[in-house]
């Protein structure tokens, strides 16, 4: 059921709250309660009815929706908020700030309720139900852009917006679009792109038939043609007189539209367009028409029980009485104006906010980048910290490995010197003389024949060696050999091929060696 009412809120919202009013919301699960919230509290919004009920239910929402996947009703949800913000008139920046958020939300929307789809009163599916919010959204937040004074950051998404309604064929929302980039451009100081947009907006009211729509459009091009002249905008004297003509030509055109005096907006209408063909007849310096029309003006808004707020026509019509004598009559205006605040306040009011506003942005954004740089600190000490870790374990391994290895070579060594004290002095004598023999020879390859033969006596010998003193070289092997088979200096230097003084340093270093202690024995 609450899809079914979301399908036709914008076309039927009375009946919407109808039903919504006759639902049980008791009997609803926790999500079915904050959509439920969503859609009365849009409802209500939109009648401008604001208090504790609206408060209550977009609080609801926003506890249900804001930062869950469902990212179409967090989009609503944050539109919601900025509307609501826009109508109590609470500062624009925070309306901006919402329309933001709305805008990233319904961005990152990719799917939706299957029943937006299935219910909607005409055919459709899953993108243009998501598009069509997307671009209702681009057109608010580039309305709130514009009303916030940033009217060249209003037009990006107000484009967006128009080119989609545009192909969708959506009159209603494009006549808003297309007036939306009007007012843009011609605040922006790009009148070509102004006029047309103007145009454009006047075909769509067309197209709808709604007179008091239409005779609003040409007041706004009127509006338009009066600025080139007034607002501080290069235009010579013809051009002036030119602009000028086209503006009351505009406003004739709007008071034509207005043949039915019970059209709703009728009367609000007529009073625009009075005070702009006031405004007109002012920068001609024609006052007595200034007056005129000025008056009819606030007469129109007494006799629709509205509240007269032109401070600006006030102005012309207080200065030309004054140029026309009529002191009683400029006296009368000073004290309207009086009355009144002025829009500079407001202004200086909003400046304010928004200075205030900004300085807030920017002390988040400063408090943002203190927790950023907070944070790659703890990250660089926490990877400090494992980096140490790494490395005290590292250390670890590496000192027990090295001690195992250690232990290892000091049992090889001592196995080593155990099993070479084991040959009986027999074995050791029949050895001696064996290679001695053999040395006697002087052949080339004696020394190998020779360590041969010590392997013969000793099994693996040389292995063992080489296992038990990885640090010592083949020479360094060799000559222990050599010195245990009872070799002198001499005689190992002409074996080896090397100096006696070379041979004598190696036996040196052997003995020298703490880590040789039990080999040195054997270099005697």
């Amino acid at each position: 059921m609450l899809y079914r009412v979301e399908c036709f809120l914008q076309q039927k919202p009375d009946d919407a709250m109808q039903i919504l009013d006759t639902l049980n919301v008791s009997v609803l699960s926790n999500q079915e309660q904050a959509h439920y919230s969503l859609l009365r509290a849009l409802l209500i919004n939109n009648k401008k009815r604001f208090g504790a009920e609206l408060d209550s239910l977009s609080q609801v929402a926003c506890n249900q929706f804001i930062g869950s996947d469902d990212k179409y009703h967090e989009a609503w949800t944050y539109w919601l908020m900025a509307n609501k913000s826009v109508n109590m008139q609470q500062p624009k920046q925070i309306a901006l700030e919402s329309m933001l958020q709305a805008q990233k939300s319904i961005e990152a929307c990719r799917h939706v309720d299957k029943r937006l789809v299935e219910l909607s009163p005409k055919p459709t599916d899953e993108q243009t139900v998501i598009d069509n919010l997307k671009y209702f959204i681009y057109l608010e937040l580039g309305m709130t852009y514009a009303s916030s004074v940033y009217f060249a950051e209003a037009i990006p998404p107000l484009r967006l917006a128009d080119a989609y309604f545009a192909k969708m064929g959506d009159h209603y929302n494009r006549e808003s679009s297309a007036t939306s980039l009007a007012f843009s451009y011609l605040l922006n100081q790009e009148f070509d792109s102004c006029l047309v947009y103007f145009q454009k907006a006047l075909l769509e009211a067309e197209a709808l038939g709604y007179a008091d729509d239409i005779a609003q459009t040409h007041h706004s091009i009127a509006s338009y043609y009066n600025y080139r002249v007034s607002g501080n905008c290069y235009a010579s004297e013809e051009e002036r007189q030119g602009f000028l003509d086209k503006a009351i030509e505009e406003i004739n055109e709007g008071f034509a539209c207005l043949t039915d005096t019970s059209d709703y907006g009728y009367g609000y209408v007529k009073q625009l367009l009075l005070e702009e063909l006031s405004d007109t007849y002012y920068i001609q310096q024609q006052y007595d028409s200034c007056i005129f029309y000025g008056e009819q003006a606030i007469e129109v808004a007494k006799a629709n029980d509205r509240f007269f707020e032109n401070y600006t026509l006030y102005v012309h019509l207080y200065e030309a009485c004054k140029a026309l004598g009529d002191e009683k009559k400029a006296v009368a205006y000073a004290d309207m104006m009086q009355a009144m605040d002025h829009p500079e306040k407001h202004m200086k009011d909003m400046v304010k906010v928004q200075e205030e506003f900004e300085k807030q942005e920017e002390l988040q954004q400063q408090e943002t980048l203190h927790q950023q740089k907070s944070r790659r600190l703890y990250w660089l000490l926490a990877l400090l910290l494992f980096g140490m870790l790494l490395l005290v374990v590292f250390v670890y391994f590496y000192r027990r490995n090295k001690e195992n290895e250690t232990r290892r070579l000091c049992e090889a060594q001592r196995q080593l010197q155990a099993e070479l004290e084991q040959l009986t002095a027999q074995q050791r004598d029949m050895l001696q003389q064996q290679v001695v023999a053999i040395y006697q020879t002087g052949q080339k390859d004696r020394l190998q024949r020779i360590m041969e033969a010590f392997e013969a006596a000793y099994p693996q010998g040389v292995e063992k060696m080489e296992s038990a003193y990885p640090d010592l070289n083949k020479t360094e092997r060799n000559l222990v050999v050599l010195s245990f088979l009872g070799f002198r200096i001499k005689e190992e230097a002409d074996i080896l091929d090397l100096s006696e003084n070379t041979v004598a340093k190696y036996r040196s270093k052997l003995k020298n060696k703490a880590d040789f202690d039990l080999i040195s024995a054997l270099v005697e």
